[in-house]
């Protein structure tokens, strides 16, 4: 008998879990969203390891990329694709930005969309450290 102070414990396969989030994700690419995310551990600190720990971003695309066309490309790299990479705000190093995760960007080239140096002077970045 299920009351209102028990806990219903449902366990959802990994591979569910990997199936919902890519119909999110392709559901949010299509109608070009905004690109917003927020990190849970152990995905916070700055995958360079200088200790910014970033929680959230609204990355404010709208404000940062005035070409509708660029902006669209981003839109789709962040949700389906590689993600946007920017400079970390504290060692200024490039990180790639995705929804699930950050990862170290050792050298960048043409084919990543790359955010302006002053994008978290824009973006509503929460961070901490």
């Amino acid at each position: 008998m299920n009351t209102a102070t028990e806990k219903v414990r449902t366990d959802v396969p990994p591979e569910e879990v990997a199936r919902r989030i890519a119909e999110f994700r392709q559901a949010m690419a299509e109608r070009l969203a905004h690109a917003v995310v927020v990190y849970h551990e152990p995905h916070q600190p700055c995958p360079w390891g200088c200790g910014l720990r970033i929680l959230g971003i609204d990355f404010h695309l709208e404000k940062l990329i005035a070409d509708e066309s660029q902006r669209s490309k981003m839109l789709r790299d962040w949700w389906t694709g590689p993600g946007l990479v920017a400079r970390c705000p504290r060692c200024r190093r490039h990180v790639a930005f995705e929804v699930l995760q950050k990862r170290t960007v050792p050298t960048v080239d043409s084919s990543i969309s790359v955010l302006p140096d002053n994008w978290h002077e824009i973006a509503l970045v929460y961070q901490r450290g």
